[in-house]
């Protein structure tokens, strides 16, 4: 409307410059120009009304000076009815905003306070699912999406601070600020620490070496966060210093440890140690250091430890019954692990009930391993994920050490990147995959030494060379042998069916099937047949089957009610999920 005015105003102005030059000025010139610059948007009422009488066509001397008088006239009402138009406007619109900021007031404000504590908890367990990417760490996704919350509105403000578990996460890669306003509004609960150290925040200002003292912002947080350990509930020290930083080592050590030594830990449940190949126990010299800082902690309720990349000579803590140990490819250090020592460190646990491991074959040196065997007495479940790659013979060691255990709970996970690398020849990838079949039935034949083993996990990584498997018999050998099973869960994309025939001694309470893509029906006639025939059918519980193409549900409701049987569940919910969404 502005421009439009404008351009009336200025080609009035024109207009009388022109007739001045001229020596006059008609009444239509002047009508004419009104109608050209009146805005479109006018309505043709208004613009007659502002016309105006017509001049008189003599020779008045005064004639053009009354008519530029005129137009000054016309334009100042033109722009007073501007003025009352964006006035109209300005309210119309601003009664819209509002009635729609009202309508969502109304929206939000009609949950109530419980089923908006049980959303905001949901959000704050999940929150890692909105970083697909993984692009920013989880503490401080906890953090900020706790304080978004609470800057919404009123009601969820007063909901989220009135929730001290929203609050209770908190880390150095918080400001230092923002830790005192977490630890004050979590109250008393329990809390959660991250500390993540990389080389660059042990740094000196002005170019000097690494002293291992912290910067200025990472001795704040340290120093908040510490004065909260007695109600630490996790904690998780993670150490990165890569494999170029070897000369910063011995100057970022001692300022390290000494910041994290005499801790009071009197709550803590879980504890994650994550400070890389450096410190394990093929580099004895840092080991020993690293383990005199966890000496001097006091943590007599430790529950569950999670060590990547690091394995002390002795416990951290014997209370611990969930041990869970990671080792990758060893590349930082010279000398390859012994599975010895990794048995020996879970040895000195009396209170272990749940091991669960996760290496590369790569990290350890299989030669001078077996002598070693593991006696915890309430050991029960083991998980054991292996990084398949030349040779997976060190998984089959580790089983070995276990024979001496009443194992009831066994999960067998491969990842087979590495055995299906690109530069290898089909000839070098079809010895390699023999030579992991052999393995996985040895590993097999050590599981049936444990005559209480009664649940078994079998995951196996989808492969990279067509047909592989083939002739594959790892899953015969499962049927056959595991005869003391109760519940049995498979995962292998490119293994064959096993073949079932009467004499297998089968007597399971639960199968699960996922993506087991070479199965059909023929597996679970064979299979629901022999336990017919066994007098088992009628004790079978539960039939689980996840994206596998093969099979038809039709044939198991054959045998099984449909109360027993769950088909693709994971879909059913995610198309009840997007059903929701389009109601």
């Amino acid at each position: 409307m502005e421009s439009d005015l404008l351009d009336f105003l200025t080609s009035a102005i024109s207009h009388l410059k022109k007739s001045e030059r001229e020596s006059k000025l008609s009444s239509s010139l002047t009508r004419t120009c009104f109608q050209e610059c009146w805005p479109a948007e006018f309505s043709a009422s208004e613009c007659v009304k502002f016309l105006g009488q017509r001049g008189n066509n003599g020779q008045d001397e005064m004639m053009p000076l009354r008519t530029a008088l005129r137009y000054l006239q016309q334009g100042t009402t033109a722009l007073r009815v501007m003025v009352d138009m964006l006035d109209r406007s300005t309210k119309s619109v601003m009664s819209a905003l509002q009635q729609t900021n009202l309508k969502r007031q109304v929206t939000i404000n009609r949950l109530s306070s419980d089923i908006l504590s049980m959303i905001f908890y949901f959000v704050h367990e999940n929150v890692a699912d909105d970083d697909p990417e993984n692009d920013h760490p989880i503490p401080l996704l906890l953090f900020r999406s706790a304080l978004t919350l609470s800057h919404v509105c009123r009601q969820f403000r007063s909901v989220a601070l009135g929730l001290p578990k929203l609050w209770s996460t908190i880390s150095n890669l918080q400001d230092p600020k923002s830790i005192k306003h977490s630890v004050l509004r979590s109250r008393d609960s329990p809390l959660h620490v991250t500390m993540k150290l990389t080389v660059n925040s042990l740094m000196l200002p002005h170019g000097e070496k690494p002293s291992g003292k912290p910067g200025k912002k990472d001795a704040a947080c340290i120093k908040k966060i510490r004065e909260q350990s007695s109600r630490w509930k996790s904690f998780d020290l993670a150490l990165h210093i890569p494999h170029d930083a070897e000369d910063d080592l011995e100057h970022i050590l001692p300022g390290f440890l000494n910041s994290f030594k005499n801790l009071k830990l009197d709550t803590l449940k879980k504890l994650t140690v994550k400070i890389d190949g450096w410190f394990s126990a093929g580099a004895p010299d840092n080991n020993t250091k690293v383990i005199k800082m966890f000496s001097s902690w006091h943590i007599p309720s430790l529950y569950h430890c999670v060590l990547v990349d690091f394995l002390p000579y002795v416990p951290i803590s014997k209370s611990i019954s969930i041990l869970d140990i990671t080792i990758t490819d060893g590349s930082y250090t010279e000398e390859s692990l012994l599975v010895d020592d990794l048995m020996k460190f879970v040895d000195q646990h009396p209170n272990i009930s749940e091991l669960y491991l996760s290496i590369w074959d790569d990290a350890f040196d299989v030669q001078e391993t077996g002598t070693v065997k593991l006696t915890s007495p309430l050991l029960r479940k083991v998980r054991i994920r292996g990084v398949v790659g030349d040779d997976p013979e060190s998984i089959l060691c580790i089983l070995r050490a276990l024979s001496l255990i009443d194992l009831e709970d066994v999960t067998l996970e491969f990842d087979l990147l590495h055995l299906f690398e690109l530069q290898r020849t089909i000839s070098s990838q079809e010895l390699h995959v023999a030579t992991f079949q052999e393995q996985l039935i040895e590993c097999i034949d050590e599981l049936q030494l444990h005559a209480s083993l009664k649940s078994f996990t079998l995951r196996i990584g989808q492969k990279a060379l067509p047909d592989a498997f083939s002739k594959c018999n790892v899953l015969d050998a499962v049927f056959r042998k595991l005869s003391n099973l109760q519940h049995l869960s498979i995962s292998a994309p490119d293994f064959p069916q096993p073949r079932i025939t009467s004499d297998y001694d089968i007597a399971l309470q639960s199968l699960k099937l996922d993506k087991c893509h070479k199965f059909s029906n023929t597996f679970f006639m064979e299979f629901f047949e022999t336990l017919k025939r066994k007098g088992a059918l009628d004790e079978f519980e539960r039939l689980e089957v996840e994206g596998c193409e093969e099979l038809e549900r039709s044939a198991a409701l054959k045998y099984l009610p449909q109360n027993k049987v769950a088909w693709d569940s994971s879909r059913q919910v995610l198309a009840q999920s997007w059903n929701l969404k389009g109601f």
